[in-house]
């Protein structure tokens, strides 16, 4: 059997997006390391099979201190375990994971790209540096002949192969994390009872590019410009608070949007389909590095019709004008506009959320992504 080392920046994320993958490795018999930032895993299966292991600090581009400490925390922990697999996942995972991977040349590295978070998501000179410094580091760390890469979506995967000289045989295409498809079930009465309240759901991380100011303005426009039964419509938004990053957005924000009734704030969620089982849409207007967001493949099972952008990711998750509608990014006017016409039409929305669901099918199972990683550990273990 063979050892696996998996290396994240935050335990959360692997927690939320990987659970099913670690936990069948270790079903299979094989030695399950997992590294990174935050709470240990509660997993369902295999608890005592899989050890954990902890970052000194977390991940931060411009902080040489930290990064160099956690640098050599994992150029430690793979001297230690010897791993035959290391598989990196998120852009920060990868740039120090990979480095240390490097150096002790680990046999198999798989390097799973779920976008590329913040460091393309702005425009200012800040972020142009921070992204070329940011790239730099990441071809560097990838630099390995004897590698997979995972993405989730194409976009990602044809700007690897533009600023990588890797073949396609070591580009393997999973769109997204899975979706438990009996989790998140469609809850047929949705849009056929008229007395029904039009909840429109959006749920993510509270920071800018996630397009919550975005749809903040779309909600102030929908009601300064529809003659729709407003009294029947309402907005929520989900995620939980986190003033520690300079993108977030601020409590005075929340404050102010919900006292002025543009929209009900219920923080953070630990059961989403629950929450969108009694949603009606579901929006999502991000211009963030995505790599496929795992809200969306939960709102497509869950039969919401789904607006969101027209942006690597997102684009990915939507058949547009068969599961969802498309906008621009930072368009709060077209993304108002999406909003009213699904509101208007509850034929439509019935017939998107009856194709979202067998798009999710089709598409999100995470029995399939289980598989799709099991397919390409074995081939690298074979070798």
């Amino acid at each position: 059997m063979a050892k696996f080392l998996y290396i994240v920046n935050d335990l959360g994320f692997l927690f939320s997006h990987r659970t099913e993958v670690v936990e069948q490795v270790a079903a299979a018999g094989h030695e399950v390391h997992v590294c990174g930032r935050g709470l240990k895993m509660k997993l369902n299966n295999n608890q005592n099979k899989i050890k954990f292991h902890y970052l000194p600090s977390r991940y931060a581009s411009w902080s040489i201190n930290k990064n160099l400490s956690n640098l050599l925390s994992i150029i430690r922990l793979i001297w230690a375990i010897e791993p035959h697999v290391v598989h990196l996942i998120s852009p920060e995972g990868i740039i120090i994971g990979g480095a240390a991977s490097k150096i002790l040349r680990v046999p198999h590295l798989i390097f799973s790209i779920s976008g590329f978070g913040s460091a393309n998501a702005t425009d200012n000179r800040v972020s142009n540096i921070r992204t070329m410094f940011f790239n730099v580091l990441f071809f560097l760390s990838t630099r390995k002949n004897k590698s997979a890469f995972i993405f989730q979506n194409n976009s990602d995967r044809e700007r690897m192969l533009q600023i990588r000289n890797i073949s396609k045989k070591q580009c393997n295409l999973i769109l997204g994390s899975g979706v438990n498809l009996k989790e998140f079930e469609i809850k047929k009465h949705r849009v056929k009872t008229k007395s029904f309240e039009i909840r429109i759901v959006m749920a993510s991380r509270l920071i800018v590019q996630k397009g919550i100011r975005d749809f903040v303005e779309a909600i102030k426009i929908f009601r300064e410009t529809s003659h729709l039964c407003q009294n029947k419509v309402c907005f929520d938004l989900y995620g939980e608070f986190d003033d520690s990053r300079q993108n977030s957005i601020t409590k005075n924000e929340l404050d102010c949007w919900q006292t002025s009734g543009v929209l009900n704030y219920y923080g953070f969620c630990d059961s989403m389909a629950e929450v969108l089982k009694e949603g009606s849409i579901f929006v999502y207007p991000s211009f963030y590095g995505e790599g496929l967001p795992k809200v969306l493949c939960e709102a497509a099972a869950s039969g919401l019709p789904i607006i969101t952008t027209d942006h690597p990711g997102c684009r990915d998750a939507v058949v547009n004008g068969k599961t969802g509608l498309l906008v621009p990014v930072q368009s709060p006017h077209e993304l108002s506009d999406a909003i009213q016409m699904l509101i208007a039409d509850a034929g439509l929305r019935e017939s998107m959320s009856k194709q979202a669901r067998v798009f999710a099918e089709k598409n999100f199972d995470v029995l399939s992504v289980v598989e799709k990683h099991m397919s390409i550990y074995h081939s690298m273990i074979a070798e």
